[in-house]
């Protein structure tokens, strides 16, 4: 029983990573593509 409660917790905590990361992924994903729409601006200049 133990181990079944310790491997639904690690589960849990898992996931909440893989969600932060999801997050802090489409973060990134943003900046990249701001930082581009800048340069390609810039470019046109």
């Amino acid at each position: 029983m133990n181990k079944e409660i310790d491997a639904e917790k690690l589960v849990s905590k898992l996931l909440s990573k893989i969600a932060q990361l999801e997050l802090d992924n489409a973060k990134l994903t943003v900046l990249v593509e701001t930082y581009e729409q800048e340069n390609s601006k810039e470019v046109g200049k």
